[in-house]
């Protein structure tokens, strides 16, 4: 069983960390940066571990926690929990969000990076929160609406 917080308070960071293109940016997700985060999945990780002790759970599992094991009891233990063990699952969004460019937005609502005329991000990296749901059919949209976008512009 996986337990996912899909609406975290925390915000990372992208950087160009060179003047070269073969250079990695410098990525910073910040996980669990925001306290708020850090109980709410150390709360949803404690009650997924009562979900997997029901009865009707336990006809079909192996009865044995093996991880995080029963050891982990206390708030803070759940907390170094999740803390140790989060991450992204995938489905990484927002590091080109479509917001003002004075709250370090990268793209506006055309999808056209600032500073630009013709260049725009079409994918998830502009999506600035997280959507309750799986990311492909929010990134199809993206796609369909991008497509919408530049034929309207090209026709202008």
């Amino acid at each position: 069983m996986a337990v996912a917080h899909v609406h975290p308070l925390f915000r990372g960071s992208i950087h160009i960390n060179s003047t070269s293109i073969n250079d990695h940016p410098k990525i910073d997700p910040n996980f669990l940066d925001s306290a708020w985060d850090q109980w709410f999945l150390a709360k949803a990780s404690a009650y997924g571990r009562k979900l997997l002790q029901t009865h009707a759970l336990q006809e079909v599992l192996v009865s044995e926690e093996t991880y995080p094991g029963a050891s982990v009891q206390t708030d803070d233990q759940w907390i170094r929990y999740v803390k140790e063990g989060v991450n992204a699952g995938y489905h990484s969004i927002g590091s080109a969000s479509m917001m003002p460019q004075e709250k370090n937005g990268v793209v506006d609502a055309s999808l056209k990076v600032y500073g630009t005329r013709n260049v725009r991000v079409v994918d998830l990296s502009a999506m600035p929160l997280h959507i309750s749901a799986h990311t492909q059919a929010a990134v199809y949209t993206f796609g369909e609406i991008a497509a919408d976008l530049i034929i309207a512009d090209s026709r202008t």
